[in-house]
């Protein structure tokens, strides 16, 4: 895994030496060609209405490794039939032998593209004390595994936790999983009936409510000055009229 161009072997940073070596270790050895495996950093996928672009890269757009141009994705993969939250290493372009079937204990789906992956350890958990649904908390194993690129959901966005609870988490495996937006609206549904005891019409019933009340009291309010207008030219007209009587 080098990059064609000298100079840049000497710049900028490769891919994390866990990855380089799981590769070396795993998956080489079951393809066609033994001695290369071509590796990318992006990987487009089309959802049905917007193109989607998951990045795995050791230094983004930058030559310094320096850590804010790290970029490595989340997103949710169907491993197993279950639907677990992964984190994207690396992205390879693969050509199996014919006798091979399987990577570990992970079953190929042939030759493809294929996403050397960290899967977290169990299903993300609501965080003790917040019953929020939105975010919750899960643990970001250590162990490598290959899935096909083919086997990825939907999105996801994560982020380290700060630490919430005793202070004694390992924040290089504990994460935060925020909900993806579609789930959004039906999880605040759910809590305006569970603590407002309102859904979504009856709160948009009442905001209409504020509104008209709102739009009476302006146009009250306008109507109130036009009539003091009103009465302040007739008052000049008549004091007119009675200097002129004068």
């Amino acid at each position: 895994m080098k990059y064609y161009r000298k100079q840049y072997n000497n710049k900028k940073t490769h891919f994390p030496q866990i990855v380089l070596q799981f590769v070396c270790e795993n998956v080489l050895p079951l393809l066609v060609n033994k001695e290369v495996a071509h590796g990318f950093t992006e990987h487009n996928r089309f959802d049905g209405y917007t193109n989607i672009i998951f990045r795995c890269n050791p230094s983004y757009r930058s030559d310094s490794g320096q850590l804010n141009s790290v970029w490595y994705d989340y997103c949710v993969m169907s491993i197993d039939g279950t639907e677990t939250p992964c984190q994207l290493l690396c992205f390879l372009d693969l050509k199996f032998d014919e006798d091979v079937d399987s990577c570990g204990d992970i079953q190929l789906e042939g030759d493809g593209i294929y996403a050397v992956i960290r899967k977290f350890e169990t299903a993300p958990t609501v965080i003790d004390g917040t019953g929020c649904k939105l975010i919750k908390k899960c643990e970001l194993s250590d162990g490598l595994i290959l899935v096909h690129t083919e086997t990825i959901i939907s999105v996801l966005s994560v982020v380290p936790n700060p630490d919430i609870g005793d202070g004694n988490n390992d924040r290089t495996k504990d994460f935060l999983v925020v909900s993806n937006r579609t789930e959004w609206l039906d999880e605040f549904r759910n809590t305006n009936r569970k603590y407002g005891n309102a859904t979504s019409v009856s709160l948009f019933e009442k905001s209409s409510l504020v509104l008209l009340a709102d739009k009476e009291k302006r146009e009250a309010f306008q109507a109130g000055k036009l009539r003091k207008q009103r009465q302040s030219l007739d008052n000049q007209e008549a004091r007119r009229q009675r200097q002129r009587q004068r």
